[in-house]
């Protein structure tokens, strides 16, 4: 019964029908091409709580194919997945972390790697869930990996493990409620077992309550039909809730599901928001979240109560948020409260948002104008707050800031004859360009709203400031706030091997929208900047690089990726001074903590992309001594190609490492295009695939010569990326414990190795077996994913032999050195790239980053757990910050 129901779910949910919604169901069925696999899934554990982090392990009834996994859970709302890693043929682990505000309720685990996939389901839970939640004990084998129903276990009797079942499909209408609205939702299923004793409920805490259920039966066309009344509370979680539909089944309780989404109501505001008796007056109408339209059907504008003297006429839709209408208010019209009514039809459904308009007995005598003509600008009674400002105040540091005057009640701004004036501005504090005049940087966009762009750099005085309006001979004052913001300075590290500097801020709306960092650096200075959001539901922060006077932008940078929370920066300052750095939010209402790591780039064989527009072969940057050289670069946008020139002087393997901090799954995701240098493509690839997956692309060549490589982001993704150019064959792991020592050689895949030679030095420098120093690597051939563990047996009369203490390793094509790699001191440096690799008392070294940049300190570390014919250990930090961890 178990697997009935899961598979009816998971098969609708596959056809991705809106507002048809999944269901719940027991087999799985597929919705996959005819050439993908369709296995059978468990989760363990299957169910998480609010605010939890733990570690889930999917298995599988088949082999995966080869390729990166992935992970996708629906809906997402609340949950972040990461580190995701292939560990057996059959299984796959992933780390989840769960909001504390996330919704609660089942979720829709899916796992796919190269034609394989599958589901399952996960359960959110409101409290952490008891030791016994973690593993299934039941009998049942199929994809729940911890069973929640209230029944015995399924035994798979013919009843329920048909796969010619029926396949149930559920479709709700509307499939979307908003925040503090009562709503009627039609629930059909097909091949469901609705009746009167049905129920359905929503997660606690969700605010979502089910007031009214009814079954109505069923229909010619749609099946089963269920009536409810929903009520979502105001403050109901936003976003795709899960709702229960349970149903008597025989001796079960057949259980389906389905996510309604729960949107923010709209809102509106008319202003002004009053008027006279006599008056006729222009008034804007600004939504939030609202869907004006001038399309038919287009939206409606009125007035209720009808028929006491008031009316509207709608005049011009701006957008789907801004209305300009007139308001008519009869000599006899009733005072009184009104409420002006603006309606949408969007599709089935309709939005009716609603304002108070207030309607005044006459005032005194007003000019011919019909305008006040009291002069603000000298009225010490009323105060600078003629009209309104929005916002009212700003912090320092807000550069081309938006803001907007709205007109005082009677005064009607016109574009042809207005100044706007701002008292007490400076050249760091100022309206628009301040080369430009103010009137050439602010706009009339209707008769009562007046826009302009306001800049305060991180030198402008806080306090209070007037601006001062003239129109049509009528003076009026508004106040805006500039208020203060700490600089406080960070200090940009020098030392050879950078350890890197961390500050720990927190950003809130109210009291402190961003953070402020001074520091000084030397020309020639390369620096990485990563603030990294701690509170990953509430908080997306970006980064600004602001110059010495505080006035302008140097670079911005959003998210690593369209779907990061994120903002990383690699910077070449050519000049020495002083600089700001601004961690701001993403989104006006984003707020938490955050982490801000910051660290040099001044170590190893390493560079950065120094050509803002080397988006062409044209403006390839040219990389001088390629081999062993890491790149700093980044794809600033889904759009963003870089090209580059080199030259090889033998077979070279291109790697391009993208990843996030610590070492999880990289989201920068690349593809990698060779070409001769006459510009014709000679190979391309976007992913190399191993276990654990890293998503990076590889390519390689053979012959010597002169290439162009091509990086551009893939799949809608940008970010951070290393590509790094390395020999063909590189050392990548030794173990010299002399009862059980190895050398790992990695690169190109299925290549027998020929040609090839391994030579080990002792901690004198000299050859460990003087008599035959190197050994022949004929016949050894590396694997599918180019990984292959020497040891001293495969090698003819055992002449590949380690020192038991410090030594070096070289290999060699053809009596070429292509690679050398020296650990601990010995009697001379000849043998290491760069500063040698230091011993450690598990007397294995890898490298951390997979990348050869020539340096044997910076490219390895050890190995507590060594992986033989294996991709390293990546829990390990890299020496080389290509993540934005510390290198020390």
């Amino acid at each position: 019964m178990y697997k009935l129901l899961l598979k009816l779910l998971l098969n609708y949910l596959c056809l991705r029908i809106i507002p048809a919604i999944l269901i719940l169901g027991t087999f799985l069925f597929g919705c996959s091409k005819s050439s993908d696999v369709e296995i059978e899934i468990t989760a363990t554990p299957a169910i998480a709580a609010r605010g939890q982090s733990l570690v889930v392990t999917v298995r599988t009834d088949h082999a995966l194919d080869a390729g990166m996994p992935t992970i996708d859970i629906e809906p997402r709302d609340g949950l972040a997945v990461d580190n995701i890693q292939k560990v057996l043929p059959r299984q796959v682990n992933f780390r989840i972390t769960v909001s504390p505000t996330s919704p609660v309720g089942y979720r829709i685990l899916s796992l796919k790697a190269g034609n394989t996939h599958g589901k399952t389901v996960l359960e959110i839970s409101e409290a952490a869930p008891g030791t016994d939640m973690g593993t299934d004990t039941s009998t049942d084998t199929g994809v729940f990996g911890s069973d929640s129903m209230t029944t015995t276990p399924d035994t798979e009797t013919g009843t329920d493990s048909d796969s010619n079942l029926p396949q149930p499909t559920v479709e709700i209408r509307p499939a979307t409620i908003f925040t503090g609205e009562e709503r009627e939702i039609s629930v059909f299923g097909k091949n469901t077992h609705f009746s009167a004793s049905t129920e359905v409920t929503f997660p606690a805490g969700s605010g979502l309550v089910v007031t009214e259920t009814a079954f109505l039966g069923a229909t010619l066309t749609d099946g089963e039909h269920l009536a409810l009344t929903i009520l979502a509370d105001a403050n109901a979680t936003l976003g795709n809730i899960i709702g229960t539909v349970s149903s008597p089944f025989g001796a079960d309780t057949e259980k389906v599901y389905f996510p309604i989404e729960v949107k923010p109501a709209a809102e509106m505001v008319v202003f002004p928001a009053s008027g006279s008796v006599g008056d006729t007056m222009t008034v804007s109408l600004r939504g939030s979240g609202t869907h004006f339209q001038s399309d038919a059907p287009a939206t409606l504008v009125l007035v209720e109560p009808a028929s006491q003297g008031v009316s509207i006429d709608l005049d011009t839709i701006h957008g789907p948020t801004d209305i300009t209408s007139t308001i008519y208010i009869a000599e006899n019209a009733t005072p009184g409260t009104y409420q002006v009514i603006a309606t949408t039809t969007l599709g089935v459904e309709s939005e009716r948002v609603s304002a108070t308009f207030v309607v005044t007995p006459e005032v005194g005598d007003t000019d011919s104008l019909g305008q006040d003509t009291t002069d603000y600008e000298t009225d010490e009674t009323t105060g600078c707050n003629d009209f309104e400002v929005t916002p009212q105040w700003i912090p320092i540091g807000r550069y081309g800031k938006g803001i907007r005057f709205d007109a005082p009640r009677d005064i009607t701004w016109r574009s042809d004859d207005r100044t706007v004036e701002l008292i007490g501005g400076d050249s760091h504090f100022y309206i628009g360009d301040p080369n430009a005049t103010i009137e050439e940087n602010c706009y009339v966009s209707t008769g009562q709203v007046i826009s302009c762009t306001v800049t305060a750099g991180l030198m402008a005085t806080p306090g209070d400031y007037e601006i001062h309006i003239t129109s049509g001979g009528v003076s009026s004052c508004g106040t805006l706030t500039v208020v203060d913001d700490d600089v406080e300075p960070i200090e940009i590290p020098t030392e050879y091997l950078p350890t890197y500097n961390m500050v720990t801020g927190s950003l809130d709306v109210d009291s402190n929208p961003s953070d402020y960092f001074a520091f000084s650096v030397d020309a020639g200075t390369t620096a990485v900047f990563h603030a990294y959001s701690l509170d990953r539901t509430t908080m997306d922060p970006v980064l600004r690089l602001i110059d010495a006077s505080g006035d302008s932008w140097s670079l911005f940078r959003d998210d690593e990726t369209p779907l990061g929370v994120d903002a990383r920066m690699v910077y070449h300052f050519t000049e020495a001074g002083d600089y700001f750095m601004e961690v701001g939010p993403k989104l006006s209402d984003n707020e938490g903590d955050y982490q801000l790591y910051t660290y040099l780039l001044t170590h190893g064989n390493l560079s950065f992309e120094v050509e803002d527009d080397n988006d062409t072969f044209e403006t390839a940057q040219t990389l001088t001594n390629p081999v062993g050289r890491v790149v700093h670069a980044t794809a600033d946008t889904v759009d963003d190609v870089d090209y580059y020139y080199f030259e090889t002087t033998g077979p070279t393997t291109i790697h391009v490492v993208a990843r996030r901090l610590g070492q999880q799954v990289g989201f920068a995701d690349t593809r990698i295009t060779l070409y001769d240098d006459a510009q014709l493509e000679l190979n391309s690839n976007a992913a190399w695939y191993e276990v654990p997956s890293t998503h990076d692309p590889r390519l390689f060549v053979e012959d010597a010569g002169a290439y162009y490589l091509k990086v551009e982001a893939m799949e809608e993704t940008s970010g951070f990326y290393a590509l790094n150019i390395r020999p063909y064959m590189v050392i990548n792991e030794i173990n010299n414990a002399r009862e059980h020592s190895w050398v790992e050689i990695q690169g190109m895949y299925n290549l027998d190795l020929a040609g090839y030679e391994l030579c080990t030095f002792d901690g004198d420098g000299a050859a460990v077996d003087s008599t035959a120093p190197c050994a022949d690597l004929s016949g050894i051939v590396t694997d599918a994913d180019g990984y292959v563990a020497i040891y001293p047996d495969d090698i003819e009369n055992d002449t590949l032999l380690l020192p038991n203490g410090p030594g070096a390793v070289s290999l060699l094509y053809q009596g070429s050195v292509m690679d050398k790699v020296q650990y601990g001191e010995i009697g001379n440096d000849v043998l290491a790239e760069g500063i040698p690799a230091e011993v450690g008392t598990t007397r294995a070294i890898g490298r951390a980053a997979t990348v050869d940049s020539n340096n044997n300190k910076l490219d390895f570390v050890y190995m507590a757990t060594s992986s033989p014919g294996m991709p390293n250990d990546r829990t390990y930090q890299s020496a080389i910050p290509l993540y934005g961890e510390p290198a020390d």
